[in-house]
């Protein structure tokens, strides 16, 4: 799997070339799968975990912005940091993807 990086790359270098952009959007869907079924996973186990952590300071509670800083150290919550990012760039470059087929479709249609 390549990285974020260098399909960024790749879509600004074929941003004139429709096949190669639609190879890449193909390729970003199968990532965006991959990582959306990874934080799947993550997410079911999170509540269990965040309740344990809530609760873990004795006879007081602790507020749900202290749970969830002590969530994001967690080896799982490090991981769906991960995962949200890797997500949400995914998305952008696939919005750009889309973008770029529009223009190139209005300059066919601008030509003809």
């Amino acid at each position: 799997m390549r990285t974020l990086t260098s399909l960024s790359g790749a879509v600004y270098k074929n941003m004139s070339n429709p096949r190669e952009l639609g190879r890449i959007y193909m390729e970003l869907g199968g990532m965006y799968a991959y990582y959306s079924d990874k934080m799947k996973a993550i997410k079911a186990m999170k509540s269990q975990v965040w309740l344990n952590i809530k609760t873990s300071d004795g006879d007081k509670y602790l507020s749900d912005r202290m749970t969830e800083m002590k969530w994001r150290t967690t080896p799982e919550g490090i991981l769906e940091q991960e995962y949200k990012y890797e997500l949400d760039g995914i998305e952008k470059l696939s919005d750009s993807i889309k973008q770029a087929a529009y223009l190139n479709h209005q300059e066919i249609k601008n030509l003809s």
